[in-house]
């Protein structure tokens, strides 16, 4: 009985490894997978950030053609990064349902290899998106001037349009119905 249950035991000790060695490859995949996510993540903010400059560019120069062309490449940016984040949500939850963790910051008290680098590429994207809305809010604060500078000037059209009708009235043509006939 006692070779057998060695046999058990060591069959149990295999099994028991090869999980292990399951369990690290699937979270070695997540974490690769979740970095892979946001170097992409990143490379498509600085497109953003660099399309945001060319807007900005274009609205002081007044070309707001060129605005909106701008804005749709900024947008379809967006739709990718939206589904990028989808992924990396799965990715995420699954790592830390491996770790029974709630925030991928607790990743860091168990050394796995890669989570130090995925912080480093987050803390990137964070600063590339305060950059991004900088830049916006200063797009939009231009527009926004320039949509009130516009309204001053039709204001100011509509209203020497009104005194210009005040002061020369406008009489409508009426054509002769009635001729003159001699009987």
């Amino acid at each position: 009985m006692g070779r057998g249950h060695e046999i058990i035991k060591k069959t149990n000790q295999i099994k028991t490894n090869l999980c292990i060695k399951r369990w690290l490859m699937e979270t070695n995949n997540y974490l690769k997978q979740l970095i892979e996510i946001s170097e992409r993540k990143l490379d498509l903010l600085m497109e953003i950030y660099s399309l945001t400059l060319e807007q900005n560019e274009a609205i002081k120069a007044g070309r707001f053609d060129e605005v909106e062309r701008l804005i749709g490449q900024k947008q379809s940016r967006m739709d990718l990064i939206d589904k990028l984040d989808e992924q990396f949500l799965y990715n995420a939850q699954k790592l830390k349902d491996q770790f029974s963790v709630d925030s991928l910051e607790r990743l860091a008290d168990f050394n796995l290899s890669g989570a130090k680098e995925l912080k480093e590429i987050v803390v990137k994207i964070n600063e590339q998106l305060k950059s991004i809305k900088q830049l916006d809010d200063e797009n939009t604060g231009i527009i926004k001037k320039e949509m009130e500078e516009t309204g001053e000037t039709i204001n100011h059209a509509n209203t020497f349009k009104q005194a210009a009708r005040a002061y020369n009235p406008v009489t409508p043509e009426t054509p002769s119905y009635f001729f003159d006939r001699k009987k």
